[in-house]
C-alpha cells in the first residue's frame, strides 16, 4: 500500500513533469521578488521534469554616494535601531499604571510588532550589495521606509495617548509616567530619523549589459 508521503512525492513529481502546465505561472509575491529576471526551463539529466534557470537582465540600483558613506549609513541605521529599541523597551518596562489601560497596551503591542518589522528590513538593508536588483532595492530601501514610517507614528501615538489616558483614568501623572512618555518620544524621533534619512538618499540606475536568452520568459 502506497504511503501518504510517497503519494505526496509522486504528485509533486507528476506536477513537475506536466508538459501542458505553464511553468512560468507564479504568484504576485514571486513576481515582486524576481522582477527584472529572465527564466527558462532546463530538462533534468534524469530525463524526468525540468529545473528553472534564472538570470538578472534589468538595470541595477546603486546609491548615489561614496563607498565609505554607504558603509557609514549601514552602521548609523544599526546604531539608531539599537537606541530606538532600547529606549522603547525601557519605557515599556517601567512600573507605570498605564499598563492597566487596554488602548495603550494595544498600541504598545503594535509598536513592538513594527519594531520587529523594522529589524527585518534593517537586516535586508545592511546585507544588501552595492549594486541592487529591483527586488533587493524594494526590500532594503522601500521596505525600510515603510517599516520605519509605521513604527514612528505608532511610537508617537503611544507617547500622545499615554498622558491623555492616564489623566482620564487615574487623574494624575506620576514621575514614571512622564519618563515613559519621554522615552517613547525619543524612540519615535529615532525612527523618524531613519525614515527621513533613507528617503533623502538618491539612487542611480546602472545599466546591465546582460540580455535575456532566446525563448526565456521575462518577469516584470
Amino acid at each position: 500500500m502506497e504511503s501518504r508521503w510517497r503519494r505526496f512525492l509522486r504528485r509533486v513529481d507528476d506536477y513537475g513533469n506536466d508538459e501542458t502546465r505553464d511553468p512560468f505561472t507564479h504568484s504576485s509575491a514571486y513576481h515582486r521578488n524576481f522582477q527584472g529576471y529572465a527564466e527558462w526551463r532546463t530538462p533534468r539529466k534524469s530525463g524526468r521534469g525540468y529545473t528553472i534557470q534564472r538570470l538578472y537582465i534589468a538595470d541595477y540600483y546603486k546609491y548615489s554616494e561614496s563607498d565609505n558613506i554607504w558603509r557609514m549609513k549601514k552602521f548609523a541605521y544599526t546604531l539608531m535601531f539599537l537606541m530606538m529599541a532600547t529606549v522603547s523597551l525601557a519605557s515599556d518596562s517601567l512600573p507605570t499604571a498605564t499598563n492597566q489601560i487596554p488602548v495603550i497596551d494595544i498600541l504598545q503591542m503594535l509598536s513592538l510588532i513594527t519594531m520587529i518589522w523594522v529589524l527585518y528590513r534593517l537586516i535586508m538593508q545592511v546585507s544588501s550589495p552595492r549594486r541592487m536588483t529591483i527586488g533587493e532595492h524594494e526590500s532594503a530601501s522601500e521596505g525600510l521606509k515603510r517599516a520605519t514610517f509605521a513604527c514612528s507614528w505608532l511610537l508617537l501615538a503611544v507617547a500622545v495617548v499615554t498622558p491623555v489616558g492616564t489623566l482620564i483614568v487615574f487623574r494624575s501623572l506620576e514621575t514614571y509616567d512622564l519618563l515613559a512618555i519621554g522615552l517613547k518620544l525619543v524612540g519615535a524621533a529615532l525612527s523618524f530619523e531613519m525614515y527621513f534619512a533613507e528617503k533623502a538618499r538618491k539612487t542611480d540606475r546602472v545599466p546591465n549589459p546582460v540580455s535575456a536568452p532566446v525563448g526565456a520568459n521575462e518577469i516584470w
